[in-house]
């Protein structure tokens, strides 16, 4: 079965430049349990300095110009934004497992194998600020609604990379949907040129969305979804990272 898993190239241009004071850094993640219940709370419990990323996604959609999710001179506790919905809690738990396990198959250590997990949680973030109804279409989008939707890896990254402690992580989730054959988004990167991080990311990614349900298809079994990796082992994907995580991970 051949599916179309919207990896394509793309570039985002006059990307703006954000400064906030430090921040703390995160803490260890690696012994959270993301599987026992989905609810968006227990997973944003997970997620270190959550009011700075939603700080900074105000900032982001200031400085283009568009409605802010609240007032940063509010004096009020703030709204808490909706940096998942219903639609994408499952997903992002699952990205963020498939990640983590990856990682440790290659003898990642510690440290990364905990960036890399909160990377795959995160790794949608810049979806957070664009439309809805275009997220959730179950019609085809166009391509000038699919250039917007590339930008999330970008936006992702503008958003994060000043949080001290997100640093790496931003640039394994901008670099997520570059391909192996150089055909891939933002930068067009090709082969090792790619994050190994990022790599990891992309395949947990596809796996993921391809045995789920969307708006728009019906999920593959794990037999089909495997095919598929196969399929685009080499092009879309890491080779390598494919036969891993078909033999040691799944």
């Amino acid at each position: 079965m051949h599916m179309n898993l919207l990896y394509y190239t793309g570039s985002l241009r006059n990307k703006t430049e954000f400064n906030i004071p430090d921040q703390r850094g995160f803490g260890n993640i690696s012994d959270q349990d993301f599987s026992d219940e989905d609810s968006k709370d227990s997973l944003l419990e997970a997620i270190p300095n959550q009011a700075i990323i939603e700080y900074r996604l105000n900032l982001f959609l200031i400085e283009k110009n568009k409605r802010p999710f609240y007032s940063l001179k509010e004096q009020t506790k703030p709204q808490r934004i909706e940096l998942f919905d219903a639609f994408i809690v499952h997903h992002s738990k699952k990205v963020g497992e498939y990640c983590y396990n990856l990682g440790r198959v290659l003898g990642v250590d510690p440290k990364k194998l905990e960036e890399i997990k909160l990377a795959g949680i995160l790794h949608d973030i810049g979806k957070s600020v664009l439309p809805r109804e275009l997220l959730h279409t179950k019609n085809r989008i166009n391509s000038s609604q699919w250039e917007i939707i590339k930008t999330h890896s970008d936006i992702g990254y503008e958003v994060l990379r000043h949080i001290k402690g997100y640093e790496n992580i931003a640039i394994y989730i901008r670099y997520h949907h570059e391909r192996y054959d150089g055909q891939g988004y933002p930068m067009g990167l090709i082969g090792n040129m790619i994050p190994l991080e990022s790599r990891i990311l992309s395949i947990a990614d596809a796996y993921e969305a391809m045995t789920s349900n969307r708006p728009y298809s019906k999920a593959l079994s794990k037999e089909e979804a495997i095919e598929e990796l196969i399929r685009n082992s080499g092009t879309q994907f890491d080779d390598n990272l494919v036969e891993k995580f078909i033999k040691e991970v799944l």
